[in-house]
Order: C-alpha cells, then structure tokens, then sequence
C-alpha cells in the first residue's frame, strides 16, 4: 500500500529520489493523512527528501476514507496545516502564465485558471502564476539536503486526456533529482 510504502521510506531515510503523484486532485487518502497537520505521513515523507506531485489546489482539502468512498472537508487548512502552504481564494479565471522556473521544471502547459492560488510567501518557488503574481503551480522544499525534494502543486484543472499536462506531470516528477 501507499502508506506501507511510504513509512518505509521515512524509516529506513530512502525517501529522496522517489516520487508519489497524487492522483485524486484534492484528497489525500487517510492512510497518509491521518492527522491535519505537520504529523501526516505525507508531511514526513516530504521532510524525509521524498516528492509528491499534487496536481490541484488547493491539496488535501478532503481527507478520504479508505473503502468507504466518504471524504471529510478540511478545505484550505489542510494544505496550510500539513504542508504550510496558503491558499488564496482568487475567484478570478486569468489564464496562468509559465514562470521561468516553470519551465526550467518542465510545465508545458497549465491545465486552466481555476479558482485558487497559493500564496506566495509560503512556497519556494512559483512556477505559474496569474497577472496579479499568486501561484498557480509552485514548489516548496522542506529537506534543504535535497533541494528538489517536497511538495509540487500543479493546475487546478487537470484533464487526463491532455497529452501536454501529461507531459508536463512527468517533467514536474523526474525533473533532475539525483543526489
């Protein structure tokens, strides 16, 4: 399972130079997040040099529950509580522009506006934002051992039938990470 697979990594200090792609947007299945805070099992994965691809924001605002198909609603303070990242409710449908580190990373294309941004003062870098300068896809770093390690938040709109946003997942996840 993810969470068997993950605890290793924390425990055994393997962590860096994997990857995790979060593939349920705004949910994090409760078998890593079982608290809403710095304690969650992503978050210690993350400290540990691991990388997760989160493609949504803003992420973790529903914790699933395993084999029941229910969620519970943590909104924004579940990406502020685990990771420390700010949401900033936007409201706003600007198309996002590609920084330069953005594209150093490998984002193509962004997958649409969406409806929130992140806050940036609370990530390492941003790698796509709106005119006003919030985040629409950002990197936060939490182990300065492995400077690419930690948390990518990619678009908000994520259509898996669109070759570019593929491409642009997998850049996001194998961008140079040896250490």
């Amino acid at each position: 399972t993810l969470q068997t697979w993950m605890q290793s990594k924390v425990d055994t200090n393997t962590a860096a130079n994997t990857v995790v792609v979060m593939t349920d947007g705004h949910a994090c299945p409760d078998t890593v997040c079982a608290t809403n805070d710095a304690n969650a099992l992503v978050r210690k994965y993350v400290n540990a040099g691991g990388r997760i691809i989160w493609p949504s924001t803003p992420c973790v605002y529903y914790q699933g529950h395993k084999n029941t198909g229910t969620y519970t609603t943590w909104a924004s303070g579940g990406c502020l509580n685990i990771f420390g990242v700010s949401i900033v409710n936007d409201l706003g449908s600007d198309t996002p522009t590609i920084t330069a580190e953005g594209a150093k990373w490998g984002i193509i294309e962004m997958g649409g506006a969406g409806w929130t941004d992140i806050a940036p003062s609370t990530v390492t870098s941003v790698l796509a934002q709106n005119p006003a300068g919030n985040g629409k896809a950002a990197f936060k770093n939490f182990n300065s051992t492995y400077p690419n390690s930690g948390l990518v938040l990619y678009s908000d709109f994520l259509d898996g039938n669109d070759p570019e946003q593929r491409i642009s997942v997998y850049n996001l996840a194998t961008y140079p990470y040896s250490y």
